[in-house]
């Protein structure tokens, strides 16, 4: 009796832990819709909660057994989600920095808030002037988001149709 307890259990979280984890087609969607959200203009307080729901699926899916079958669409989506949650951390720095180096989105290159622009993002663009480089978030943030996309139509090209 005991063993056929402990093989009921044994199929049972099988079938859960594959039942919970994402499709390709899923963690594709989830990271399509945040392209379209950022697209059509996302606001700033929802952009955190719409990386986070995007995140859970991505999280879910790495750690599938269909991730792993498919390596090349798992790395182009993780590197994805990771130019979104960039961005979301570039964006906070326009917002909610604590330092006043900031003049409006205009943020010099070895101040301490460059410093963390280039260490999350490091191809982000500079802009030279009299002041000297200069990092300008929107321009920066529609980079990181562009980069994001770039991983997404490289993800799709591993799209397996069933």
């Amino acid at each position: 009796m005991k063993r056929i307890l402990a093989l009921i259990l044994i199929v049972f979280f099988a079938v859960a832990g594959e039942a919970f984890g994402q499709t390709t087609k899923e963690v594709f969607k989830a990271l399509k819709r945040v392209e379209a959200r950022v697209e059509t203009g996302i606001a700033y307080k929802d952009y955190p909660q719409v990386i986070a729901d995007a995140k859970v699926d991505v999280d879910a899916f790495l750690a599938s057994k269909e991730a792993q079958k498919n390596p090349q669409f798992s790395e182009h989506i993780k590197k994805a989600i990771d130019y979104y949650l960039a961005a979301g951390k570039i964006w906070n720095i326009e917002f909610d920095s604590p330092y006043n180096d900031r003049l409006n989105d205009i943020v010099t290159e070895n101040s301490p808030l460059g410093l963390i622009i280039r260490k999350l993002y490091p191809k982000a663009p500079l802009e030279r002037t009299q002041i000297g480089p200069i990092y300008n978030i929107p321009e920066v943030l529609a980079s990181v988001w562009k980069d994001a996309s770039k991983e997404l139509n490289f993800a799709s090209k591993f799209l397996k149709t069933d």
